[in-house]
């Protein structure tokens, strides 16, 4: 390029009768295109290897869910037999970490899902549908409803076009863990949702503890827990946000989160039109 530099903007006007090759431009080109094509390729063998990743951890995690329902489902029966106390004690421990087991495989699963599911669960509604089957969801999960607030400020309705069943997972893992990690004496969790640009936009937010940069830095990747939860609680496995990201790519949005009015606060946008 510094070759092709010199010959086009240093020639003398006398020289106009001269020739001026191109042979460096066509190289350029020829290299450029190559370039390219290289880059494609491993981009297209990266999203094939991850995609065989997923299928691996999907089935890995259905063949493994057969033998753990025999052990939930054994280990409730023998509840209910004659035990000692001793016993009865291991006997829940072994129902508690088969139920974790359990939970951690399904988050996987779901989350492989996206990978895989077309766009037959993609259909319109209409944004009040989409509003109140999400604010039942979510009472379904608090016990205490005094503690959320809703804010629709969304003016008219509108008719979008949206997976609701992963939207629903997706608001329903950022709730969850709102509920778990708001201020333990007095949780608030508050919800708006708002229609900007063609994105429909929820905006969660809890009082209590705040994310870390660490965090902030790291959001939405599989597997990723920071060293020190929060909470200090390694129940969590890194899926749940990772999922809410996936399904926020999925619909052309994107996945905030952030401190705000000394609280953690997370932006979930979806694109609808």
């Amino acid at each position: 390029m510094d070759i092709v530099y010199h010959k086009s903007m240093w020639l003398e006007p006398q020289c106009k009768h001269s020739v001026l090759t191109l042979d460096e431009f066509i190289e350029t080109n020829k290299r450029i295109d190559t370039m390219q094509y290289r880059i494609k390729e491993m981009m297209e063998n990266e999203k094939k290897q991850k995609e065989d990743l997923i299928f691996k951890v999907s089935a890995a995690s259905h063949d493994l869910k057969t033998p753990l329902t025999v052990i939930q489902g054994n280990s409730e029966l023998l509840l209910y037999s004659d035990l000692k106390d001793e016993q009865r004690e291991y006997l829940s421990d072994i129902i508690v970490a088969s139920d974790k087991i359990s939970n951690y495989f399904n988050l996987l699963i779901n989350y492989s899902k996206t990978f895989y599911d077309g766009k037959l669960e993609w259909q319109n509604y209409s944004v009040c549908e989409v509003i109140e089957t999400i604010r039942q969801e979510i009472f379904f999960i608090l016990k205490d409803k005094s503690i959320f607030k809703l804010e629709n400020k969304i003016e008219k309705d509108r008719v979008i076009n949206l997976n609701l069943n992963y939207v629903v997972r997706a608001i329903s893992n950022i709730i969850n863990n709102s509920l778990e990690y708001a201020k333990s004496n007095d949780k608030k969790i508050e919800m708006k949702v708002d229609y900007e640009d063609e994105k429909l936009i929820f905006t969660i937010w809890n009082n209590g503890s705040l994310f870390s940069q660490e965090v902030i830095d790291n959001c939405g990747k599989l597997f990723y827990r920071q060293n020190k939860d929060r909470n200090g609680d390694k129940s969590h496995y890194g899926i749940g946000l990772a999922f809410v990201k996936r399904v926020a790519e999925l619909h052309g949005g994107e996945l905030i989160i952030s401190n705000s009015n000394y609280g953690a606060e997370v932006i979930l946008s979806l694109g609808v039109a």
